[in-house]
Formats: C-alpha cells, sequence, structure tokens
C-alpha cells in the first residue's frame, strides 16, 4: 500500500511538534490563527521585557566575560541533546513520525519558559536569557543541519524549518531585553514592583 505523503512542521511559539497528516490536525481559520500567534508574540515581549526587568548591565557583560557556561550550554543544546534523543528513539522504537516529533524537539532552541523556571527558581535569569539568545540565533543553522543528520533514519523527506517564526523569536527577545534593563536603570522601584508581580503569578497555586 503507497504511504499517504506527509509532512511535519515545528511551531515555534508552542515549542510543539504538529505532525499534519489526514484528519490528524484540526484547522483553524487563518484570521484566528492570525489573532492567536499575535496575542502570543505580544505576551512573549511582555514576558521578556518582565523578566529583563531584574538584570543589570553589568550582569550581560560578566557573562560575556565568562564564555565557558555560554558554550557548554550550546554544547548541550545542540550536540549533546539531538545525540541523546537520536539514541533514544532508536531504542525505544516509536513509530516514524513520534521519532521524528523526539529528533525536533532535542534539538530545537530554547525558549521563554526556560526564562520564567529560571526567575521563578532564583536562578542566574542572565546567563538564562543570553542562553535563549544565543540558541535561537544559533538554531537558524543548527536546527537544520541536526534535522538533515538525524532524521535520515525514518525519512528522506525534507524538514520544513520556519526561518521567519525563528527570526520573529529573536527579535521578540532581543528588543524587550533592552526595554526591561531600561527599566530598572531609570525607575528601580517600578522593575521591583514587575518582578513581584511576575513571581506571584507564576508561584500561584492552580486548583483543580
Amino acid at each position: 500500500m503507497a504511504e499517504n505523503n506527509s509532512s511535519f512542521e515545528y511551531d515555534l511559539y508552542s515549542n510543539v511538534t504538529n505532525v499534519t497528516d489526514v484528519n490528524l490536525v484540526p484547522t483553524f481559520d487563518p484570521v484566528v490563527q492570525k489573532a492567536i500567534d499575535i496575542i502570543l508574540m505580544i505576551i512573549m515581549a511582555l514576558v521578556m521585557m518582565t523578566l529583563c526587568c531584574t538584570i543589570q548591565l553589568e550582569d550581560l557583560k560578566r557573562q560575556l566575560r565568562t564564555p565557558i557556561a555560554m558554550g557548554m550550554a550550546m554544547f548541550c543544546q545542540f550536540i549533546l541533546y539531538p545525540a541523546l534523543v537520536f539514541g533514544l528513539a532508536h531504542a525505544l522504537k516509536p513509530d516514524k513520525w513520534d521519532a521524528i516529533g523526539m529528533i525536533l524537539l532535542g534539538t530545537c532552541p530554547g525558549g521563554t519558559l526556560s526564562n520564567i523556571i529560571t526567575f521563578w527558581a532564583g536562578g542566574n535569569v542572565a546567563l538564562s536569557v543570553s542562553m535563549t539568545a544565543a540558541s535561537t540565533a544559533i538554531g537558524i543553522g543548527m536546527m537544520p543541519l541536526n534535522l538533515w543528520i538525524y532524521t535520515r533514519s525514518w525519512t528522506d523527506q525534507s524538514t520544513v524549518v520556519p526561518y521567519i517564526n525563528i527570526v520573529i523569536a529573536l527579535f521578540l527577545i532581543m528588543v524587550p531585553v533592552p526595554i526591561g534593563m531600561l527599566i530598572l536603570w531609570k525607575f528601580p522601584r517600578a522593575a521591583v514592583w514587575v518582578a513581584k508581580v511576575v513571581v506571584k503569578c507564576f508561584t500561584q497555586k492552580i486548583k483543580i
């Protein structure tokens, strides 16, 4: 029996791999989908700006003076993680599209959620933001390379890498960062208030 023609696409905003096949993924009205995309972009920008209200310029300079942590992060993101996921996919033997989805998730760059978790856990937010920006920029080249290397075991089809979405995500990182740092520099009291609101929002328990 001939195999159905299929394609897959990585949705940068949701960090979810969508496999498009017959009746597998619900379709949305283009206008609704566009509105959702715009709302998500605005939320991402606002979250990044509020997180960067806790970062001083000296914090970012410190990361540039000690590039070892950044180098280790990029090694793990684009060399170690994809190789480990590739091994797991072969060991677990999922179906073709699940395996490709695992590879996609293993090679995709970091996102806003990692910065939120770092902030919530009291970690190094400056390092996390720097890693997110670097991995997003490097991912423009490393994502298609890793996908080409590691998906050969399951498909010969070319992968669809949304370069425009990656550039937009990079823009949504690079613009809010200086705005948040400027708020901290010019209005430190407002920055402290914003930080407290963020902490309260992301540590609020959700009752089910």
